[in-house]
């Protein structure tokens, strides 16, 4: 894919972040179980666009993923309690992915599946880490 229009593609994908995150406010007398749903459909809906089409355009252009973080990084503005409340948020995840590793661990799983997951999770533990590098290192700037 040529640089134009992977850079289009990657702008289109942060639009897409930012038009799922903007129904949040109007979600506020939604009951807890709707709201719930949402979030996993937008979770999975983000996953998937950044699995299967900015991680594969960032393999291939790694200058492109550098740009796209620093554009974020400029833009990174959050108060000490959200950088508390984030950085303990993510080391919660983290926490979860060690105890569904240990408990894959001592399950009966098929050699190919065990290694699936435990890829998968090692996979959630680096974007949990590079998150909490990212906030760590510009919540001075905040």
């Amino acid at each position: 894919m040529d640089t134009m229009t992977a850079t289009r593609v990657l702008q289109l994908v942060s639009e897409c972040a930012r038009a799922l995150d903007t129904v949040g406010p109007s979600l506020r007398d939604t009951s807890e179980k709707s709201l719930a749903l949402y979030r996993l459909h937008s979770a999975a809906i983000l996953g998937a666009a950044l699995s299967y089409v900015a991680v594969p355009i960032w393999n291939e252009k790694p200058d492109l993923q550098e740009a796209t973080q620093s554009e974020a990084a400029a833009e990174f503005r959050m108060s000490p309690d959200a950088v508390a409340a984030a950085l303990g948020a993510l080391e919660h995840v983290k926490t979860a992915m060690a105890s569904i590793s240990s408990m894959l661990d001592a399950t009966e799983l098929p050699g190919s599946e065990r290694t699936a997951y435990a890829e998968g999770i090692r996979k959630v533990i680096g974007y949990v880490d590079e998150a909490v590098d990212v906030i760590s290192r510009h919540k001075q700037h905040s």
